[in-house]
């Protein structure tokens, strides 16, 4: 029978647990996070698929923003603007399919417009595909709630023009 210094002289002689049992293959400890439903995975997927999203039309619109800026300001340096005077913006600023052409026309004004506009169509577009994402997954409930707001903001923005 074994004493218990015995049982400390096999441990010295084989050295501290390794992750590894008696083939050299990794096994997990119990500690380990197991690996995640299907769900779960599928829930990160379309988180990271919106983070994307968000940060690409922030980008896209700091882009579109920051560069026709400082062209504009780069070819009319002496330019003022009068604040005593209120001047709203051009109408062929103001509506949309007008933004869109004029700045595939090179209009500065136009693109840093469109910047704009892709700065307040990215929060709808997150909403859209997480509509999609919902009625992908057939979770009806999600897909009544995302879609109620998508309207709202679709609302709110046809009617604010």
């Amino acid at each position: 029978m074994n004493s218990p210094t015995d049982d400390q002289n096999n441990e010295s002689k084989q050295g501290p647990p390794t992750p590894f049992d008696s083939e050299n293959t990794f096994m997990l400890p119990d500690s380990a996070p197991k690996p995640e439903s299907s769900d779960s995975m599928n829930d990160e997927k379309m988180g990271n698929v919106i983070s994307l999203l968000l940060i690409g039309g922030l980008v896209c619109s700091l882009v579109l923003v920051s560069v026709s800026s400082v062209i504009f300001i780069c070819q009319n340096p002496h330019l003022t603007t009068s604040y005593k005077i209120f001047t709203g913006e051009p109408a062929d600023l103001r509506a949309i399919d007008a933004v869109i052409r004029d700045s595939f026309k090179g209009n500065l004004r136009a693109i840093m417009q469109l910047g704009v506009v892709v700065l307040i169509a990215t929060p709808v577009a997150r909403v859209a595909f997480s509509v999609l994402t919902f009625a992908m997954e057939k979770d009806m409930k999600y897909v009544v709630f995302s879609s109620l707001v998508l309207a709202a903001l679709l609302y709110s923005l046809v009617c604010a023009i």
